[in-house]
């Protein structure tokens, strides 16, 4: 499945079993499609991340799903 093989990359399996860990509270990125270039992927990995309290934060996109969903939630 072509989708999957976007997440099935060996710096993504890190960052994912660090993020699970709950070792970190955002993960920054200069642009979304460094991440991901799949929309299904990136939305597996916002709903993971908000799970488990993760925010995504991308520079070029203007994204920080950290700040208002927390805030709004306090």
């Amino acid at each position: 499945m072509r989708v999957r093989q976007n997440l099935n990359r060996p710096g993504m399996a890190k960052l994912l079993a660090i993020a699970d860990a709950g070792n970190v509270k955002a993960v920054f990125v200069a642009k979304l499609d460094r991440l991901t270039r799949g929309v299904r992927d990136l939305c597996e990995l916002l709903e993971r991340f908000e799970r488990r309290g993760v925010a995504l934060v991308s520079a070029a996109e203007s994204l920080d799903t950290g700040r208002g969903s927390r805030q709004k939630r306090a």
